[in-house]
């Protein structure tokens, strides 16, 4: 029954529960719909958002129950970033070019950049390419692909909470 929940939460807490993500006026989207290390590429990026962010979290949720570690914990964002990128591949450019926010990470040429406080230098990122087999192991490869999927960094590929519900994880037959 809570799975069924996942989904809802992003759109009541922003009040647009009838609105299609095309639809959604981004003046009144927030930062904080998500905590920082279940934070969806989109939110941070300040695009339009819809209840897949919460599927998004739940992929995190999940995977940092098998593991024992959060998959995209830092301090800063753009190290929060870096480790989605690492983890998940590149933002596609077409929401890099969307973000109201992607300057702040990202230069002209989208590489991933931060302003060192002390130094007031610009220092590049470069993510730490990892797996998703190497940060969950587990042997169940029909959840892996389900985390997979829930963890997709384009949120337009991302599978809505019907979708996931019919994940062949979720429907076998285990027993």
């Amino acid at each position: 029954m809570l799975i069924l929940r996942f989904g809802f939460s992003s759109l009541l807490k922003t009040g647009l529960f009838f609105q299609k993500q095309t639809d959604l006026d981004t003046s009144r989207l927030s930062l904080y719909v998500q905590s920082r290390s279940y934070r969806a590429p989109e939110v941070i990026l300040s695009l339009p958002y819809d209840q897949t962010v919460d599927l998004l979290s739940l992929g995190c949720i999940l995977a940092k129950r098998l593991s024992g570690d959060v998959l995209f914990s830092k301090d800063e964002v753009v190290f929060l970033l870096a480790r989605v990128i690492g983890l998940l591949g590149p933002i596609d450019y077409d929401m890099l070019e969307r973000g109201h926010e992607t300057s702040k990470y990202f230069t002209v040429e989208f590489d991933l950049y931060r302003i060192n406080e002390e130094t007031n230098a610009m220092e590049y990122i470069t993510p730490q390419e990892t797996s998703l087999e190497e940060r969950v192991q587990v042997s169940c490869t029909l959840l892996l692909d389900f985390i997979g999927n829930l963890l997709e960094i384009n949120p337009r590929r991302r599978p809505t909470t019907r979708e996931a519900l019919k994940d062949p994880w979720l429907l076998f037959p285990y027993g």
